[in-house]
């Protein structure tokens, strides 16, 4: 494992497609240097989810662009962008299906 810190981020939805988790400040995460990304969850029944890698986390919680992260440290830019590229790539592969 390397040096590099654990880096925290906000989960914060715009949209509940499914009407379980709300809108707004749903969820907090962590993502470890190996890349291991967890979240805990802020709802009525919490819970805490254990992923790969920030990418796996945004493919099932990232609802097309419907939920972003927000760091909690500057540290967080590159994968934000990367959160951010990932959203607009699935955003027009949902628009091509249409």
């Amino acid at each position: 494992m390397s040096d590099e810190i654990v880096r925290t981020f906000k989960l914060v939805r715009r949209e509940d497609e499914t009407g379980v988790s709300g809108t707004g400040h749903v969820a907090d995460g962590a993502i470890f240097p190996d890349g291991t990304t967890i979240l805990v969850w802020r709802t009525e029944v919490s819970s805490v989810g254990v992923y790969r890698s920030l990418e796996d986390c945004r493919r099932i919680h990232g609802h097309g662009g419907k939920t972003i992260i927000l760091p909690t440290a500057p540290s967080m830019a590159k994968h934000i962008a990367a959160w951010e590229e990932s959203n607009a790539k699935e955003e027009e592969r949902e628009r091509q299906k249409r």
